[in-house]
């Protein structure tokens, strides 16, 4: 089988609209040049996150940003992810019920986000659309990301690190840089596979195996 990154994407994006571009040619970064990056450059890459869209318009996340060259050597090894500790600035994208729970309590109003599991999905989606919105404009700024999904494996040391609340609760990391080299996109299932009309379609045995193939 061929690695799980997935093969090289060749061809250049043909589209005229330069954000439609940008999306279909991002690839993940994974190698990180020495350079800080600008803080107003920074603050444009957060204000697109915390504008993304969000249930209720509650922004139910915290993000914790992280530039300390010791803090994000130890986030390395607790990833086994080198290139993380390369990373001149990286983002813990947590869920944030203790904000939301003390606003509640200062407004006189019922704080019920812990009694509902559709409350927690919610939240969780919001947390992951400001990271793409940051992911998106940070690609647009010239910079490079890489997202890291395990944090869950290492939330108590993260707890400790970070000093999280209870009520706070990590998601994904994301690794922010400026890249040695434009990183490369990797081929992805097409949209005939990966969109179904009206209703879920099951491919043939041969349709799924030719899919991955290519």
């Amino acid at each position: 089988m061929k690695s799980h990154h997935g093969v090289t994407e060749q061809k250049a994006s043909r589209a005229a609209d330069p954000t439609i571009r940008l999306l279909l040619e991002r690839g993940s970064c994974r190698i990180f040049r020495g350079k800080k990056i600008p803080a107003k450059v920074l603050e444009q890459v957060l204000e697109a996150g915390v504008r993304a869209p969000t249930g209720g318009n509650l922004q139910p996340y915290s993000i914790i940003k992280i530039e300390n060259r010791s803090a994000n050597a130890k986030l390395a090894k607790l990833c086994g992810q080198p290139f993380v500790g390369q990373a001149p600035v990286n983002l813990l994208f947590c869920i944030d019920w203790r904000r939301l729970e003390r606003w509640s309590k200062l407004s006189d109003a019922p704080f019920t986000a812990t009694s509902s599991f559709r409350h927690f999905w919610i939240s969780f989606q919001d947390t992951i659309i400001s990271a793409q919105n940051i992911c998106t404009a940070a690609d647009a700024l010239g910079l490079g990301c890489c997202y890291i999904g395990t944090v869950l494996e290492f939330f108590p040391a993260l707890k400790k690190m970070f000093k999280l609340p209870r009520g706070v609760f990590p998601v994904v990391l994301l690794c922010i840089g400026y890249p040695k080299a434009k990183p490369v996109p990797r081929k992805k299932l097409p949209v005939k596979v990966m969109v179904h009309s009206e209703r879920y379609r099951e491919l043939s045995d041969k349709e799924l195996f030719k899919a991955f193939d290519e």
